[in-house]
């Protein structure tokens, strides 16, 4: 649940900073798509470096059946 509230708040984020309709000089919508580009460099190295690899270690073993030992702790 939550990685779809956080791919639809990246959805509506970018669909404003992009559109015609707001009021945002050039400058400004440079600014913003950088900062916006920023967090997300931001929240994606926990995501693959924290998150992904205990998914893996969690899923692992019950989908598989496999037990990971020492290195599943």
């Amino acid at each position: 649940g939550t990685a779809l509230v956080i791919i639809y708040c990246i959805w509506r984020i970018n669909s404003v900073i992009r559109s015609a309709d707001s009021e945002l000089t050039a400058k400004t919508r440079k600014m913003q798509m950088d900062l916006f580009r920023a967090l997300l460099i931001q929240s994606s190295v926990p995501v693959f470096f924290s998150y992904c690899p205990l998914a893996t270690i969690l899923l692992f073993g019950p989908i598989t059946g496999i037990s990971l030992g020492s290195f599943g702790n």
